[in-house]
């Protein structure tokens, strides 16, 4: 009966915070980000009344995503990279975060690997642990949006987007993002993720 539901906040409520944005479960027990002054994950604890106590080593600026897996709930955030609560309640970062990049969400494989979502670098694998390098899986597409010129050339049929070191309005931004080519019905990114300096 809706009529006898109980609020129950971790802090109090204001429009400059982002209170509950993620909410998810694990091993029986409720988690929800909060964000702003008093930043973390808040656990409750059942009770009468009830409470919402924040875990420690959780703070963000702003959350991504909070996601149950089979060895702890998942902390999504940029700053942080992918971090793991586990049911001791110790926090562990499992893929460190990419400098200049948004993560966007991960999920644990059953062999141990992380596939993490990244608004720039798209979908890539990761195994934590191992000196194996990421796996990228990239669209048949530019690796990113940046885009300052465009090249045809009619002759070749081949088409290339030039990210540039300049805004639209020519203000220097010092990106060095490289190119995309468009060849034969399928995308290039000479990219620095795509070619790495082997130097």
């Amino acid at each position: 009966d809706y009529r006898s539901w109980v609020q129950y906040l971790p802090v109090p409520l204001s429009a400059t915070r982002r209170v509950y944005r993620f909410v998810a479960a694990y091993s029986g027990q409720a988690y929800a980000t909060v964000e702003g002054s008093g930043a973390g994950v808040y656990k409750f604890v059942p009770g009468t009344p009830g409470t919402w106590q924040v875990v420690a080593n959780t703070g963000s600026g702003e959350y991504r995503s909070l996601r149950p897996s089979s060895i702890g709930l998942l902390i999504v955030d940029d700053a942080s990279g992918v971090r793991r609560l586990d049911a001791n309640m110790l926090v562990t970062t499992v893929v460190q975060p990419t400098v200049g990049s948004f993560t966007d969400d991960a999920v644990r494989s059953r062999d141990g690997s992380y596939y993490v979502a990244d608004y720039q670098l798209g979908l890539k694998r990761v195994h934590p642990g191992t000196s194996q390098a990421p796996e990228f899986f990239v669209a048949n597409g530019p690796e990113n949006n940046f885009s300052f010129s465009i090249l045809a050339d009619a002759r070749t049929n081949i088409v290339d987007v030039f990210t540039g070191g300049y805004s639209e309005r020519y203000l220097p931004t010092g990106l060095r993002a490289g190119f995309y080519e468009y060849a034969d019905g399928q995308w290039t990114n000479y990219t620095p993720t795509a070619f790495p300096n082997t130097t």
